[in-house]
């Protein structure tokens, strides 16, 4: 294995000729995104556009508790009272980059998921080529509830909710999103 740049809130290495590993490395506090991380990742995003070394990635979350709690909302809720409108736009909009960065990416990225999966984290999840989880997974898009976030996955959701309710299952935005990804999810371990 070849280690590659040193970075703090994230790790990349290379397992094989061809196969990068990204790991999001906050497991005390569940891998949720804060500042560093963010520019961390916009800076490995940025990276990518020009490795040809590397064939595909697999993106995954370090410690056992779960692939990432969204954004590190102690963090935010300190900076938030500060933003006026506009900087709450362009604070929206850099989250939103970073997953269009990661489909920009000319590598395929594997989510290797495990345990939870919420907010930004599912958005990983949802940027990312292939999803490999584990039956501990579970998935929630809370910004939905708020006007934020992913509004492409409204019809697959959609989908869900009345399959659910069809199913005569309780329609928890947890488990909708859960079959959602389940669905969508090219191999369950």
């Amino acid at each position: 294995m070849e280690k590659a740049k040193e970075f703090k809130t994230i790790e990349y290495e290379v397992l094989e000729k061809g196969i990068g590993l990204l790991s999001l490395n906050r497991p005390r506090k569940f891998n949720a995104v804060n500042q560093e991380m963010m520019e961390e990742l916009e800076t490995f995003w940025a990276e990518r556009l020009a490795d040809l070394d590397t064939h595909v990635i697999v993106l995954r979350g370090n410690g056992k508790r779960g692939f990432c709690a969204g954004l590190d909302m102690k963090e935010t809720m300190k900076l938030v009272p500060t933003m006026n409108a506009d900087a709450f736009y362009r604070f929206q909009s850099r989250l939103a980059r970073l997953n269009l960065a990661m489909r920009r990416a000319p590598q395929p990225i594997v989510a290797a998921v495990h345990g939870a999966a919420v907010g930004l984290g599912f958005s990983f999840a949802l940027a990312s080529d292939v999803r490999v989880v584990t039956p501990d997974v579970r998935f929630a898009a809370a910004y939905i509830n708020v006007g934020l976030g992913e509004a492409p996955i409204w019809p697959a959701v959609i989908f869900c909710r009345v399959s659910l309710e069809r199913a005569g299952l309780t329609n928890s935005c947890s488990q909708e999103i859960t079959c959602l990804l389940r669905n969508r999810c090219n191999w369950a371990l």
